[in-house]
């Protein structure tokens, strides 16, 4: 039987960008998620078990059938690498889950003369999360702790940030919703400060909804 997922977004709200003035960091590829998957599902991916889910809500794993390990790498368009590894453990009241995602791309200097010939840089952003939550009947909650790091050429900023959410089975094995708040609190530390400090930034904090339908 052919099997496949009508997705209904809900509402996905931007809640909070950083800007790239100054030395404040900027985490803009948290908002990336690398999974092809859940990437075609858009914002039904807040209620699919299909992985990413330490880009889309830590309680997704809940909605998995069975315990898992993926990795995937690709290369994407202007030299943009990028890579993943996850699993997760799902046990019938509790799950875990771990992920480590990183992408690169390499850039050419330049002045106010122009670009500077074979003189190029490169920028590297990581992210490793860890997920734990609790299941019960046709409800579960996740809740995500992640560690972050940019780097831009030799400046680097690295945080940590909390991220949470839940999932509903509204129908067994038909009808999901799902509801997250991605890196809702984080700190960080600034890419020109040499003291470590780490600061109330507002890192991209995102709010997401979906609702799924498998048949």
């Amino acid at each position: 039987m052919c099997r496949g997922y009508v997705s209904i977004v809900v509402g996905l709200i931007v809640l909070g960008v950083i800007g790239a003035e100054g030395s404040t960091a900027y985490y803009g590829f948290l908002e990336e998620p690398i999974n092809s998957r859940s990437i075609a599902l858009g914002s039904a991916g807040t209620a699919v078990g299909a992985g990413g889910f330490s880009f889309y809500n830590p309680a997704a794993l809940d909605l998995m059938q069975k315990s898992y390990v993926s990795v995937e790498f690709g290369k994407l368009a202007d030299d943009l690498r990028r890579g993943t590894v996850e699993f997760g453990l799902v046990f019938p009241s509790w799950f875990l889950g771990g992920a480590f995602q990183s992408q690169s791309i390499s850039f050419q200097y330049a002045d106010e003369r122009g670009v500077i010939p074979h003189a190029y840089g490169s920028e590297q952003g990581t992210m490793a999360s860890l997920v734990a939550g609790l299941s019960k009947n046709r409800f579960g909650i996740g809740l995500a702790a992640h560690g972050i790091q940019n780097r831009i050429a030799e400046n680097v900023s690295w945080g940590v940030s909390v991220s949470g959410g839940a999932v509903f089975i509204v129908i067994p094995g038909k009808l999901f919703t799902g509801i997250a708040y991605m890196h809702g609190y984080g700190r960080n530390t600034h890419y020109l400060d040499s003291s470590g400090s780490m600061y109330r930034d507002p890192l991209p904090a995102t709010g997401r909804a979906g609702i799924s339908w498998s048949d």
